[in-house]
This record gives C-alpha cells, structure tokens and sequence, in this order.
C-alpha cells in the first residue's frame, strides 16, 4: 500500500524517492491556493498530528504572504475512512 502511494516504503529511504522527500510539508512554501484539510481525529493511517503539522506550516507561509486562505476541520472520533 506505501509503495503505491509514495513510491517506496517508509522503511526504504533510497535515493529521490524516499517518502520524506515526498512528503507535502517540504513544498508548503510553493502553495499558492486555497488548502482546505479534512481529518479525523482518531484516524490510524494517517496521525493527527502530521495535518496539524501541515496546517500550521501552510498557515504560516500563507500570513507572510498575507493570506488566510488555510483551514482545517478536525472530526472528533473519525477514523481514516
């Protein structure tokens, strides 16, 4: 399943392909649309906090820039699906 998604497993950090480098917290800068995430809070696959982390990344560039356009809605006992 990580394979198809991000190239690789999280296991294997190899070459331009790891999934760290893939992720979308190292491109926050280079967003210039609307963001909205929709997460659940008790979500399994994905954590909660790697979208707070994204949310907080993205609404920080978007006030340097002078933009607002980043919300996120967080569902109390939502799982991933």
């Amino acid at each position: 399943m990580q394979e198809a998604i991000g190239q690789s497993s999280p296991w294997d950090h190899l070459g331009e392909r790891s999934i760290r480098k893939n992720s979308p917290i190292h491109s926050v800068a280079g967003v210039d649309t609307a963001v909205l995430i929709l997460h659940g809070e008790k979500d399994e696959r994905v954590p909660v906090g790697q979208a707070i982390g994204l949310w907080r990344g993205l609404s920080r560039h978007a006030s340097l820039r002078g933009r607002t356009a980043v919300q996120m809605v967080l569902y109390p006992e939502a799982s991933h699906g």
